[in-house]
């Protein structure tokens, strides 16, 4: 159906650069930094995905004890990646290691974003995300899941 304005109103957002329609996020994803901005967890999580130590993340919005929500995300990492870097180093691959990794490659996707766009606190996953027969993650379920148990989220900050 078409808005009075003649628009087809997907739920998308998007923005138009020199006659080309880039989709930057859905309506329903977007996250409300405690300034009030606008962050469209699909920008971020197409950061985290290009590092070679993530298969896949999720970011989403965690409502914060002041105003607005938390930036959070949940990674799957790439274990053979991780492996191998592990291998190089002499190491085994821990926990820790492994922790140590993905808390480093966060670090470098906030380093790149102004402040209102840094992810707080993150969680490992085990397994890939859940998906749709698109391929899509199944972001509704993928958070019910989590279920958010302190022991599992880790602080970019601290370690």
């Amino acid at each position: 159906m078409l808005s009075p304005e003649g628009w087809f109103r997907t739920g998308d957002f998007g923005k138009l650069t020199n006659g080309i329609l880039t989709v930057t996020g859905r309506k329903k994803n977007i996250i409300v930094a405690k300034n009030g901005k606008n962050v469209y967890p699909e920008e971020l999580e197409h950061q985290l995905n290009r590092s070679p130590f993530v298969a896949e993340s999720l970011v989403f919005g965690r409502e914060a004890v002041t105003k607005g929500e938390e930036i959070w995300s949940i990674v799957f990492p790439d274990y053979d990646a991780l492996i191998a870097l592990a291998e190089e180093k002499g190491e085994k691959l821990t926990e820790n290691f492994g922790l140590s990794v993905i808390r480093s490659e966060i670090r470098s996707v906030n380093g790149h974003n102004p402040s209102f766009k840094r992810i707080s606190n993150y969680i490992i996953r085990d397994t890939e995300f859940p998906k749709t027969t698109t391929k899509k993650i199944r972001r509704p379920r993928v958070l019910r899941e989590a279920g958010i148990a302190p022991e599992k989220v880790h602080s970019v900050a601290t370690g």
